[in-house]
């Protein structure tokens, strides 16, 4: 692991230490006495909810739950990845198209 995946797993593993979502403001300013500039931080988000690991709600960065994911009307054509599921966006269940 590099340092910027170990980077990345710490700020994931921070905000799914907080189900109800970390303010982003608050984390980049815990990270920035780290020596992260700006856009390093926002590289680091983006590439998180990108993957699909977290969500943005506002100010608030929020950790997909393990047993969520989006479904084909939210997600661009990917539907479920495993049986009953709950999509993150719109709370359809099932997997169904």
């Amino acid at each position: 692991m590099n340092a910027a995946q170990a980077v990345t797993e710490a700020i994931l593993e921070t905000i799914r230490a907080i189900p109800e979502g970390v303010p982003s403001g608050h984390l980049y300013a815990m990270l920035m006495s780290y020596g992260v500039d700006l856009e390093t931080y926002e590289l680091f988000i983006g590439s998180l909810v990108a993957s699909g690991k977290i969500r943005k709600s506002g100010d608030l960065l929020i950790a997909k739950k393990r047993d969520e994911s989006a479904c084909a009307r939210c997600d661009n054509g990917s539907d479920f990845p495993r049986g009953e599921l709950r999509c993150i966006r719109c709370g359809r269940t099932g997997g169904a198209k």
